[in-house]
């Protein structure tokens, strides 16, 4: 699920990318793409900590 404080993130990345390329300063560079791997970690983590897991569902009737 996707939240307010997500869409934030992903939108000053993609700000921080226009501002890098538009400079062309190298610390912006790094800083933009720290932002982006934050992002897709930030994807791909839910995914992969709940791989193994599995539901069974019983009915009892007594």
């Amino acid at each position: 699920m996707i939240t307010r404080r997500g869409i934030g993130f992903v939108l000053t990345a993609v700000a921080a990318f226009f501002i890098a390329s538009a400079t062309r300063v190298g610390w912006v560079h790094l800083a933009d793409a720290v932002l982006w791997g934050v992002v897709i970690l930030s994807a791909v983590t839910p995914w992969m900590s709940v791989y193994g897991i599995r539901v069974s569902r019983e009915k009892r009737y007594a």
